[in-house]
């Protein structure tokens, strides 16, 4: 899933299910648009009473502007997956990334929140973190 390959800030994109799970395997991209002026990277937001499970996610911004913030939050009982990198670098903020129940790893993931001049995003696990698979958290100094 790609927001509008338009010069512009990355649109907000909010995934939402009130019964089932919500899977996403391939990149879901709310980057902020280059060329002209930089810009913002737009939030992305998964909601379900079920379980989630997702690949790549990638909310970064151009240079001097914010990304956009993750949020992942899953049912009672129920688990967040991933499966590769999630990105919320900014050219001057970097954003949260933030699950609010059990994440298991499901492939090598990588968690990036770096702000090139500003601050980092903070990186938020409210439950358990799980699976064998390596993970890589940065949430310092990073290039859009």
């Amino acid at each position: 899933m790609t927001t509008p390959d338009l010069e512009g800030p990355g649109v907000d994109l909010s995934l939402l299910a009130t019964t089932g799970d919500i899977s996403v395997t391939g990149l879901i991209d709310t980057r902020g648009k280059t060329g002209i002026s930089q810009q913002d990277g737009g939030d992305v937001t998964i909601t379900t009473a079920g379980n989630i499970s997702v690949a790549d996610i990638n909310t970064s911004a151009g240079v001097g502007k914010d990304a956009g913030l993750i949020s992942m939050d899953s049912g009672n009982s129920k688990t967040i997956t991933l499966n590769g990198t999630l990105t919320a670098t900014g050219g001057r903020n970097g954003s949260a990334v933030i699950f609010n129940d059990d994440v298991s790893l499901g492939a090598a993931t990588s968690i990036l929140t770096g702000g090139t001049t500003g601050t980092s995003g903070a990186i938020t696990f409210a439950e358990t973190l799980g699976g064998a698979q390596s993970l890589t958290l940065n949430s310092g100094s990073a290039d859009p």
